[in-house]
């Protein structure tokens, strides 16, 4: 699998976890526009709808003008992953918890418990220089 052209990290809530997020975007690629850090207040502003609406996924191959399929969809979220995956995203699921997952018909391609593990899921980083 190639590289991704693009990341779209789904974060919102406590200002850590929006740094969290920039913080592993910038592990992944040094570009800050593959960054979509404002993700839920584009999905308001450009749409005027929420996921798991197709419409919504489409901002990511619109705002990059790449194909969905070269974008890695992150969230913690399972029915996001699911409905990014069925847009024809690329995948990763953040899962905290550990958590069994659900049954939404979609597997993730990736899976890490922690953001800072998505370049080492990807194979950017050698986790023997860490």
């Amino acid at each position: 699998m190639t590289t991704p052209r693009a990341y779209v990290f789904d974060a919102y809530g406590t200002l850590f976890d929006v740094h969290s997020v920039i913080e592993a975007g910038r592990s992944v690629t040094p570009d800050p526009q593959a960054l979509s850090t404002l993700w839920r207040q584009k999905q308001l502003d450009a749409v005027k709808i929420f996921k798991p609406s197709p419409r919504v996924y489409e901002l990511g191959p619109r705002a990059f003008g790449v194909p969905a399929g070269e974008i890695l969809f992150v969230s913690s979220n399972g029915w996001d992953v699911a409905g990014a995956k069925s847009f024809g995203y690329r995948t990763c699921w953040c899962n905290r918890q550990r958590a069994p997952a659900e049954a939404l018909g979609v597997t993730a391609d990736y899976e890490v418990q922690r953001l800072d593990e998505i370049s080492e899921k990807l194979g950017l980083h050698d986790s023997r220089t860490r």
